[in-house]
Order: structure tokens, then C-alpha cells, then sequence
């Protein structure tokens, strides 16, 4: 992506492509899905890497999230399956229910390029 372009794609909606980086209590935030749920159209989400930081993706090929307001979701909850020995492990989440199942986070999208970090508190720390 060049300079201040968004991607516009035919059939798109206009999207804006979303970078940042998950804090919680001053820590990288690994492993965490980062989730940003436009008012109107398909969510984006993205995968922190080990230093917190994501991209977020609007498909698996193409880049960016919907232009307007989101509400913004991070979760560490999954289920690892290994296929060949048939198992599941379930990973318990770790962020406070205020910036996932209730989360009262928003962030603004924009056309061209954002920088959306966040940096997330444990209540009572």
C-alpha cells in the first residue's frame, strides 16, 4: 500500500488498512485475535504476533477494514485441535470481559493507513 491510498476493490466496501499493537498492564499482548466490528459490515480481525502487534485483515487475501467507527473486541481464547493425535487444548482467556464479551472499545478507521495500538488495564491493577 502506497501512501495515504485506501484499497478499493469492485464490490468492496472503501477500507482503510489497520496496523497497531496490544498492550495489557504494560506487556505485549501475544497470541491475542484482534477483532474490529464496523456498524455496518463484516468485521476485520488479525492475530498479535509475540511484541502485540497485528494487521488486520477485511479477508484471508485482502487487507484493511471497513472506513468508519468499530466496536473492538481482544480475546486469548481458543481451541488448539491436533488432528493427528486427537486432542483439543483449550486456551483460557486472559483479557479482562471489558475488552472482549463486553467490550465498550471503539476506534476510528480511516481511508489510507492507521496506526490503532491499545493498551489494556487489568481492573484493581
Amino acid at each position: 500500500m502506497t501512501g495515504g491510498c485506501g484499497r478499493q476493490t469492485e464490490g468492496f466496501p472503501e477500507l482503510g488498512q489497520v496496523e497497531g499493537r496490544i498492550t495489557l498492564d504494560g506487556l505485549s499482548l501475544a497470541d491475542a485475535t484482534v477483532t474490529f466490528e464496523p456498524e455496518k459490515g463484516r468485521p476485520s480481525s488479525g492475530k498479535t504476533d509475540e511484541f502485540g502487534q497485528f494487521t488486520l485483515m477485511y479477508l484471508d487475501d485482502v487487507p484493511g477494514a471497513v472506513v468508519g467507527t468499530h466496536t473492538v473486541r481482544i480475546s486469548t481464547a481458543s481451541v488448539v485441535v491436533d488432528m493427528e493425535a486427537g486432542t483439543e487444548e483449550f486456551i483460557p482467556e486472559t483479557v479482562p470481559a471489558d475488552y472482549n464479551t463486553d467490550s465498550m472499545l471503539t476506534a476510528e478507521v480511516f481511508l489510507g493507513e492507521n496506526d490503532i495500538s491499545l493498551d489494556l488495564k487489568t481492573p484493581g491493577r
